[in-house]
This record gives C-alpha cells, sequence and structure tokens, in this order.
C-alpha cells in the first residue's frame, strides 16, 4: 500500500525569489503561495520551512520529490537566469523522471514574467535527449502580472485551486480511494500542534502562522480583516467545491485545534453543502473519544438560557446586536461591554446565552451540541425578523465542535462578525454574509 500521508506539493523554485516582496509585503511571492496552499488544505514540501535546521540536503529533496502528488515550478525571470540552477538540474530533472517512470505525479509549471518560450528553450536543451515529456505539454498557469510585480489575488487563488484539484486527485489516486472512501481533514489554527494519533488526513488545513503566538511578548498573531477575505474565505470555499466534485463519499471527518472564529468560519463554507455530512472528532481525557455530526437531530428543548444585558442606552445602533455565548466558561458582563464600546459596536440588542453551568462538561454529547447551535441560530433570526437587526456580532467560549456546528447553522442571518478573546480583550474575526 502507498505511503498514507496527505495530499502533498513540492514547491520548486530559486531562492533569489525569496529576496522580491510587493510594496508593504512582508512576504515573498514564494511564501504567499505557500501560505494559500496550506490554507485550502495542501501539504507543502519548501526546503527552508519543511527542514527544521535550516540545513538541506540533495537527499531530503530526491525524497520529497519522490512522494509529492503535484510538483509545483515556480518560474520568474530570476529562476530562468540560467540553466545550471538546482532547480533545472535536480528538482525539475527528478520530477520529470518519476512521470516518465509512469508514476503518478502532476507537474504544474507558473509563469509569472517570463513566457513559455524562453522556458521551453532550457527545457529542451537540458531533456529532450533523456526521453522526457516537454515542460511545455504540461498545463502551466500563466499569470498576468510582471516578474517584479506582486501576485494579485486572483492570480494566488488560481495558482492554489488548480494545485489543490490536482493534488487531490493524484492522492486519492496514489491511495486507491474508491467512491465510499471518507475523507478526513486536520485543521489546526492554533500556537500548539495536536493531532489524533490513530488517524490519517486526506487534506490539512495549517493557518497556523496567522494564529501564533509571538515571542518575547507571547502575544497571538491574528488575522487582519484583508486576510480573512483575501485569504481564508475564499480557500475555505475552493476546498468545500474540490470534497463536493470528487467522487467519494459526502462524510467528511474533521479533527480541529483551532479559534472560534477559525471553527464557525469552516462550518459556515459548508453550510450550503445539504448532501455533505460532517464528522468532528473529539479527543479528550474526560470523554474520551467522540463524533458530533451535523446530521445528528437536537433535543428539543432550549438548553441555553436568554439572559437580557444592558444596552448602550441613546448611543446605541438600533440595526447592531450583540450575542455572548457562554457555554464552556463565564462571560463577564463589564469586560463585554467594556470590549463593545473599545470595538466602537454600540449595540441597540444584547444578550447572553447561557450554559446552565457554563464549564468543559456543559455540553452533553452531539445532540446537546446541536440544540445549542440551533438556539443561537434561531435567536439571531429573530433578532433580524422582530428588531430588524441587520449586523450581529458573536462573543462565544463553547466547544470548537459546536463553534462549527454553529457556522454551518449559518443561512440566511445576514451578517455576522465573530469574536475572539486573546491578548486581554476580544479581537474581531471574520464578518460572514449569508
Amino acid at each position: 500500500m502507498a505511503e498514507q500521508h496527505a495530499a502533498t506539493v513540492f514547491l520548486s523554485y530559486r531562492r533569489k525569489d525569496l529576496e522580491h516582496t510587493g510594496e508593504g509585503e512582508e512576504l515573498s511571492q514564494v511564501e504567499r503561495i505557500e501560505r494559500y496552499l496550506k490554507a485550502c488544505g495542501l501539504r507543502v514540501w519548501r526546503d527552508l520551512t519543511t527542514m527544521k535546521d535550516g540545513e538541506v540536503f540533495h537527499a531530503d529533496v530526491a525524497s520529497a520529490i519522490a512522494d509529492c502528488d503535484v510538483f509545483l515550478l515556480y518560474l520568474t525571470p530570476r529562476a530562468i537566469e540560467s540553466e545550471q540552477g538546482y532547480i533545472w538540474t535536480h528538482e525539475v530533472s527528478a520530477a520529470l523522471a518519476r512521470e516518465r517512470k509512469g508514476e503518478r505525479i502532476r507537474i504544474i509549471p507558473v509563469f509569472h514574467g517570463v513566457k513559455e518560450d524562453a522556458v521551453k528553450a532550457i527545457a529542451d536543451g537540458l531533456y529532450s535527449s533523456l526521453g522526457y515529456q516537454p515542460l511545455a505539454d504540461h498545463e502551466g498557469i500563466p499569470l498576468p502580472e510582471k516578474g517584479d510585480e506582486p501576485l494579485s489575488q486572483q492570480s494566488l487563488r488560481l495558482i492554489a485551486k488548480r494545485v489543490l484539484k490536482a493534488g487531490f486527485e493524484a492522492y486519492l489516486t496514489r491511495i486507491g480511494a474508491g467512491s465510499d472512501h471518507e475523507a478526513w481533514l486536520h485543521f489546526w489554527a492554533g500556537p500548539q500542534y495536536e493531532t489524533l494519533q490513530s488517524a490519517h488526513y486526506d487534506l490539512e488545513l495549517d493557518w497556523h502562522d496567522l494564529f501564533r503566538r509571538v515571542e518575547p511578548t507571547g502575544e497571538l498573531l491574528y488575522p487582519t480583516q484583508d486576510q480573512w477575505r483575501d485569504l481564508f474565505l475564499p480557500a475555505l470555499d475552493d476546498m468545500v467545491d474540490i470534497l463536493n466534485r470528487a467522487n467519494i463519499s459526502k462524510i467528511v471527518h474533521v479533527f480541529s485545534k483551532v479559534r472560534y472564529s477559525a471553527a464557525v468560519t469552516f462550518g459556515f463554507a459548508f453550510r450550503n453543502m445539504a448532501s455533505v455530512q460532517l464528522h468532528l472528532e473529539r479527543e479528550n481525557a474526560r470523554d474520551g473519544r467522540q463524533t458530533w455530526s451535523t446530521a445528528v437531530s437536537p433535543y428539543d428543548d432550549e438548553p441555553l438560557e436568554e439572559i437580557p444585558m444592558p444596552g448602550f442606552g441613546r448611543e446605541s445602533l438600533a440595526e447592531v446586536a450583540l450575542i455572548e455565548v457562554a457555554i464552556t466558561s463565564e462571560i463577564s458582563e463589564q469586560e463585554a461591554r467594556k470590549d463593545a464600546q473599545a470595538l466602537g459596536l454600540l449595540p441597540r440588542y444584547r444578550v447572553q446565552l447561557k450554559a446552565k453551568s457554563p464549564g468543559r462538561g456543559s455540553v452533553k454529547g452531539a445532540a446537546d451540541a446541536m440544540a445549542k447551535a440551533q438556539q443561537i441560530r434561531q435567536y439571531i433570526h429573530r433578532l433580524r425578523k422582530e428588531h430588524g437587526v441587520q449586523h450581529i456580532h458573536v462573543f462565544i467560549a463553547a466547544p470548537v465542535e459546536l463553534a462549527i456546528l454553529l457556522g454551518h447553522q449559518l443561512n440566511a442571518t445576514g451578517r455576522i462578525t465573530v469574536y475572539d478573546y486573546a491578548n486581554s480583550h476580544y479581537l474581531a474575526g471574520p464578518t460572514l454574509n449569508s
């Protein structure tokens, strides 16, 4: 049986391209491509990030190319300066050799500021006598940007979606997946890596880079609104589309260690996929292994207390509401009010939806979790219908899996902004529109 590692892309580039960033950009174009690929679920092998000590050996590169599902070749004017560069003499040749042997591998060249004819001249001169398939015959991605221009969000998304589709298809072939194959996703967006030791993942959504702790202060790095809009939301939409189109089972297992904002956003991406069942895998010392499913029937009662909270009087905005979801821990009325004011929310309607005894054991299984998620959704609908509220802000303390269930329920709920509590105050996550 083939090795059971997640769908993997080998990112081939010239290191000179790490020196070129766009105006106001902290990352090079290579690093931006890598971040986007990881956000939509691909495991990425790139020399300087994968090798922990930063020292890369030829054997490591050869092994990585031998194991990858997609060989992504990022070509710029700097990459074609010399045909004696390492990417040409070692990386591209190894990928083409695998292809010639009949092994499953997708080779995708990306042309950023270079003409395909210039690349063809180099590749033909190096490889034509070896019987390799011409590089020009591979379905490449020509980009509109010039060599020194930063990639647009549209170009980044185009690259990522093409590579994700090719990588997932090649991966399913590698493991011999049939129509009954149930996909497993590992979703990581937090400071500490955790996984289910017994699980094998098909896709690995790695958002850690924008949720990590910053040394030496220990403060949480948090995504900007632009990063939610331009990176995470489209990456999730494209991943969901790929899963939905694949000829596999529509049961998707998810193990997640993420912030509430990421969890709600993840569930929200699946809200219109009635045919897809999410099986949320939980594991902890107290409850052992559990699965919470989006297909479970909820309890009939309303398990959360609805507690009206003081608003902001004459300063308040009639079209704005704040819901404080207190399930795994209490939410301080004074702190929530202070943070809401600091964030400029000023809601006319403010309520706390609270578990009877907030704490880690306050959710009694999948049916209880679904009942709580549906009660929150119903309250949101009530605010919109009875009070004309247009924008609802949510402070939440709940199991991550319940947050995913909540996101999955957010259909026809208008504008919802989800917040995380970190760095001693609430931070604004994405605004979701449905």
